[in-house]
């Protein structure tokens, strides 16, 4: 159905045509004449309700509907608006000194980001009436592990620090634990010692080997965790590298916790080293591994100060992948040490590995409690032991007043204590506040709309990523329903009498039809090991009747063969049937967990029966910002530097995955600031390029006055 409209003009040049055709006795429409102001004011009204019929008309359309009229067009077909969420996270409340006695910081007070000329105080509210303890006696969310010197209290800041007292096992006898330290403002990583998986406790060298140039392995009586650990040197001058390996009696998992390696250097090996790589593998071969990195030429010598150096690297964003390893089935490791030179030798020693872990861990800021591992009055392995002590903060769950990813604010950005609060002296946020997503704009409802049939069915690549994208907290959503698994030595027995042999994966991939360099085939030629066939003329793919490929190879008759009974091994790339990999960027990267639970739901209800789904999400590549910036007059630069701060770690982390990270970009995010005069780039040196299954996000964000 359609009409056309006419503007006032039409109408008005219509109506007076009419009259003056067929009434003689009026011949007077010109500009001021009461017949023309007559019919013009007529032709208004008639103009608006054109004008009310076009809205009308366009609100019927998912093409042109906006706002109320497109949300009832999507109820049509079962689709409704997301209506974003709020912002959560705990801000802690701070007193300069330990309470006298217990107190209520009630529900819905108020604190917000710094108000800055420009920008919106950000607001967020208290969820429940929450209890600021003078004392907390015997608290038991402790379980001490051996190797693990480091834990949190409940609350963040401890007041009266000689007076803290723990009590525990030592000996199996409950005794005092008086071998620790508070160690105020502390920040890194905090072990959950409830959820350590031990990879190698290197306190022996069972099935531990060295690699061509390393020093022989051997055993240390320097240690973090147990009795001993592993020594590792170089003698080797012709490489930079040298390596140990390791096979695992059993498989384990690393499944959604982080590599936890200690490593300890002494001034030698941290003048030489380069890096540390760690690959962890689940076929004993480092093409299909996960590869973690401790890159030692980027940690200041402080870090390590003739002590243990450990970090928490997460296989998702830290690691860099080789295959198609399984994170749940790891069975071997590999340390390979680089030199800045070839010519840099290491003595047995120089380099100290110990207490080889996956858990959970938690980036920390606040006070702890440090225990002296050769202390003798420590908590005995892998048992609790109680806490008291007087707090000088209490950690409160907040929300965002509204909706939207703009309340996602970075660690100290919640700084002002709008509702007077006043037993508290300050409060700050020292996690990231997050679950916060936007309302959802018409163009991307619009979207949804024209493609909820795709729903009405199920296992369809649409319908898994329309059903994805109707989560809150879902950006973006792509789906490879036919992903690649690449194989390296897959074994298979040959038999002279047998021309076809199948694969283990379906379908085999070539990337090239006649001379493909993604498969190769080794095997035994005449009692010689190590011979590569060719393709084409030793062996082709098979197709089927419908020349559709398949996972076949067929040994060709006239071209060579293995050896009867013996062992070729194919290193090949297949289509992976049955399998969907369903690539979600959030709103937030890394996804919020209870957002992952949301898309992990929806895919499970959508996908087809039989069909392995893997979700994964962008990896993240930290950019460090580091700007000097020039204050224009009437501003200081300490006035300006929490809004260039803020300005760069909101532009950063609204970036999409695969969007490169550009230095003009930069340079205009921060001259828009106001107050910003001159700005000048340390850091990034160059443009920073994102590949198409990264993220760019933020990591150190630095201001320091123009031109020093």
């Amino acid at each position: 159905m359609s009409y056309t409209t006419k503007t006032q003009d039409d109408i008005t040049n219509d109506i007076l045509l009419g009259i003056l055709e067929n009434v003689t006795s009026i011949n007077d429409a010109n500009v001021g004449s009461v017949l023309r102001n007559y019919v013009e004011s007529v032709a208004l009204e008639i103009k608006n309700i054109y004008d009310a019929l076009d809205d009308i008309y366009a609100g019927t359309r998912i093409d042109t509907a906006t706002s109320t009229d497109l949300e009832q067009l999507g109820k049509l077909v079962g689709i409704t608006r997301k209506t974003g969420t709020k912002s959560q996270g705990y801000v802690t409340f701070i007193r300069n000194t330990v309470a006298s006695a217990d107190f209520i910081i009630s529900a819905n007070s108020v604190v917000g980001t710094q108000p800055i000329s420009g920008n919106d105080q950000l607001r967020f509210l208290t969820l429940a009436n929450s209890t600021f303890s003078a004392e907390i006696e015997d608290e038991d969310d402790h379980g001490y592990y051996t190797g693990v010197m480091d834990y949190r209290m409940t609350e963040r800041f401890l007041g009266d620090t000689s007076n803290i007292t723990i009590s525990g096992l030592i000996s199996d006898t409950t005794s005092s634990v008086t071998s620790f330290v508070v160690q105020s403002d502390w920040s890194g990583y905090i072990i959950d010692t409830d959820t350590i998986t031990m990879i190698d406790d290197c306190d022996a060298l069972t099935n531990w080997t060295s690699g061509v140039g390393a020093t022989a392995i051997a055993t240390s009586p320097i240690y973090i965790e147990a009795t001993s650990s592993i020594a590792l040197g170089k003698t080797i001058s012709t490489s930079d590298g040298v390596y140990y390996e390791k096979s695992f009696s059993s498989t384990l998992s690393g499944s959604g916790k982080d590599f936890v390696p200690f490593v300890r250097l002494n001034s030698t090996s941290f003048d030489r080293l380069s890096k540390i790589d760690f690959y962890l593998s689940d076929n004993a071969t480092i093409t299909q591994a996960y590869k973690y990195t401790v890159n030692v030429s980027s940690i200041s010598e402080d870090d390590f100060d003739e002590d243990w150096y450990h970090t928490a690297l997460t296989y998702a964003s830290d690691a860099v992948k080789y295959g198609n390893p399984s994170i749940s089935n790891l069975n071997y490791i590999r340390i390979v040490l680089t030199t800045n030179t070839a010519a840099q030798t290491l003595e047995s020693g120089d380099v100290l590995v110990d207490f080889l872990n996956f858990s959970e861990t938690d980036y920390y800021l606040g006070d702890i409690i440090q225990f002296d591992q050769y202390g003798a009055a420590i908590p005995d392995h892998e048992t609790d032991f109680l806490v008291t002590y007087k707090p000088l903060s209490a950690d409160i769950l907040c929300e965002a007043n509204v909706v939207g990813t703009e309340y996602n604010v970075n660690r100290e950005k919640i700084t002002y204590k709008i509702t007077n609060v006043s037993a508290i002296t300050s409060v700050s946020n020292y996690e990231i506040m997050t679950g916060g997503s936007d309302l959802e704009v018409d163009a991307d409802l619009k979207e949804r709309i024209l493609y909820a049939s795709e729903l009405v069915g199920k296992g369809t690549a649409e319908s898994i990523r329309q059903a994805v994208l109707a989560v809150n907290g879902v950006a973006a959503c792509t789906i490879d329903d036919t992903p690649k698994i690449t194989m390296t030595n897959e074994p298979h027995v040959f038999d002279a009498l047998v021309d076809k042999y199948k694969l283990d994966f379906e379908v085999l991939y070539l990337d090239n039809i006649t001379s493909p360099t993604n498969i190769t085939i080794t095997g035994t030629v005449g009692s010689s090991a190590g011979h590569t066939f060719l393709y084409s003329t030793d062996f082709i793919r098979v197709t089927d009747s419908y020349n559709v490929p398949t996972s076949q190879v067929h040994w060709q008759a006239t071209g060579t063969k293995p050896d009867d009974a013996s062992t070729f091994y194919a290193a090949y790339t297949s289509d992976w049937l049955g399998h969907v990999n369903i690539f979600v960027t959030g709103v937030e990267n890394p996804l919020p967990s209870s957002v992952l639970t949301l898309v992990e739901t929806a895919v499970d209800d959508t996908r087809a029966a039989g069909v392995e789904t893997e979700i994964t999400t962008p990896d993240e590549v930290d950019v460090s910002v580091t700007a000097g910036v020039e204050a224009s007059t009437g501003y200081t630069l300490a006035g300006i530097t929490d809004a260039c701060e803020t300005a760069i770690y909101d532009f950063l982390n609204a970036l999409s995955a695969g969007e490169d990270v550009y230095l003009a970009s930069l340079f205009e995010v921060v001259m828009g600031v106001t107050g910003v005069e001159n700005v000048e780039l340390a850091l990034p040196a160059a443009d920073t390029t994102i590949a198409s299954d990264e993220i760019a996000r933020p990591n150190v964000i630095t201001i320091y006055p123009f031109g020093t």
